[in-house]
């Protein structure tokens, strides 16, 4: 049997919401690297460290676990997020195509200018949270490169529809909720508030769920109202939205999957994308001489001119901070897998129905797979593949992060151009403790800065 967290479900339950990864740290140190938690309300879970179980377990095939069913966000039930079997193997095929090579680099330009557009606010002396700051380019830039919204009316729209329905929809009460209530059920609700709300006129939003259902309406409104424009004129877009409307493979005209799927590309591409920018930077700021590295490295590949998106991808050092700044502070808490197979991980055998969480906080930091675990090093990622299942900051295995690529490349042009013209220092008095946000981990604070002047040789970003 698996040694179990002895607290009280509800003691289990603060320790968490208070301090997540000093629950999981706390634990793991008491009863090793496979242990089974439980939170008031919740089902038990069992928590994974060991890098050889977490290999085992992103090796199984999609016939053999189910989606833990975790997230109360009312996306919608076509979502990705929860397929399982040859629905979810469909779903990824179907999406693959603009997240892959010279189709997502067409999205560059559009990264840059909302790049551009979010760090006018980065005057010298100016004192922010780099967070808000991330999360309105996040926002922009699925506006236009999933959404396909160019026109400036539209961009409002959607942009106060989207603001409000994310705000509702990632307070901590909600999640709470779904942990109490069963997030499935708290979905299940809110959509069918959401389909009362649509067949009556606006109301006194009295109680307290109203706030995230007219919200709701008003968002899949939008989006169907550009949906409805794209498949009337799709052009020569590239955008998304476009190319799931014109792959002709019988989902162009199901509203219920296009919703699922861009709302799902909306909150996976805008909290985490975010969230990881400032872990980024909340590693690579205090430490001048990799400040330096990778403006060097900016330098060597494009001179004073502006960035080239085409070519970001020459910037390896840059590459190697992102990767180990995602190491040492991973957005998630792990990913979550239900066996409906018998499986053994640590000498015992997991029995069915049992959610098994991979801690991916605990496996990245683990010492006898990182030399100087708690140390920012991104020389790491410069030597070669990590250790197998010790590294897995978006998951792994068949339900791999989809919009990973399109991640990865958005804060690699957002991070050059801001290193390029921007320097940052960190707010010592700020208080960046990892706390869950939404759907991720982000700094306390959300990484209070201070701006400083341009770098020699270097004007501010162009507008």
């Amino acid at each position: 049997m698996f040694p179990s967290v002895d607290d009280t479900p509800l003691r289990q339950l603060i320790d968490f919401g208070r301090d997540p990864l000093e629950y999981l740290r706390k634990a793991e140190a008491r009863h090793g690297d496979h242990f089974i938690g439980r939170f008031l309300g919740d089902r038990p879970r069992l928590w994974v460290s060991n890098p050889e179980s977490i290999a085992q377990v992103l090796a199984l095939p999609r016939d053999a676990y189910v989606h833990a069913n975790d997230i109360p966000l009312n996306v919608g039930e076509r979502s990705v997020l929860f397929a399982d079997g040859p629905r979810h193997l469909e779903d990824r095929r179907r999406l693959s195509g603009p997240f892959r090579g010279e189709r997502m680099r067409e999205y560059g330009p559009l990264i840059l200018d909302a790049a551009r557009t979010s760090y006018r606010q980065l005057v010298p002396g100016a004192r922010l949270e780099m967070r808000a700051v991330f999360q309105e380019m996040a926002l922009d830039v699925i506006l236009r490169c999933i959404f396909g919204v160019d026109s400036a009316a539209s961009l409002d729209r959607l942009r106060v529809a989207l603001g409000a329905w994310l705000d509702a929809s990632l307070s901590p009460g909600w999640f709470i909720a779904g942990n109490l209530l069963r997030a499935g059920r708290v979905r299940r609700f809110l959509d069918r508030a959401v389909e009362r709300a649509r067949r009556r006129r606006s109301r006194r939003r009295l109680l307290p769920w109203d706030r995230a259902v007219q919200a709701k309406v008003e968002v899949d409104a939008r989006i169907l109202e550009e949906s409805a424009r794209c498949r009337a004129a799709p052009g020569d877009r590239v955008d998304i939205l476009a190319q799931i409307i014109g792959s002709g493979d019988g989902h162009d005209d199901d509203d219920a999957y296009l919703l699922g799927t861009l709302l799902t590309l909306l909150v996976g591409g805008h909290e985490t994308t975010a969230n990881s920018l400032c872990w980024t930077l909340y590693h690579l700021l205090p430490r001048a001489e990799d400040v330096a590295r990778v403006r060097a490295e900016i330098d060597a590949a494009f001179g004073a001119g502006p960035i080239d998106p085409r070519r970001i991808g020459e910037l390896v050092y840059l590459d190697a901070v992102v990767k180990e700044a995602a190491r040492l502070n991973p957005t998630s808490l792990g990913i979550a897998r239900v066996p409906t197979r018998p499986l053994v991980l640590g000498g015992h055998a997991v029995p069915e129905g049992l959610c098994v969480n991979l801690a991916n906080s605990l496996a990245q930091r683990r010492p006898d797979h990182w030399a100087d675990p708690d140390v920012f090093r991104p020389e790491r990622f410069l030597a070669g593949a990590p250790p197998r299942g010790a590294y897995f900051p978006f998951g792994g295995g068949a339900r791999l992060c989809i919009g990973q690529p399109f991640a990865d490349y958005e804060m690699r042009v957002a991070l050059a151009e801001l290193l390029a013209h921007h320097p940052l220092r960190r707010d010592p008095d700020a208080d960046e403790r990892p706390v869950m946000k939404g759907i991720s981990l982000a700094p306390t604070s959300g990484l209070r800065v201070i701006v400083e002047p341009p770098p020699a040789g270097r004007a501010a970003s162009p507008a």
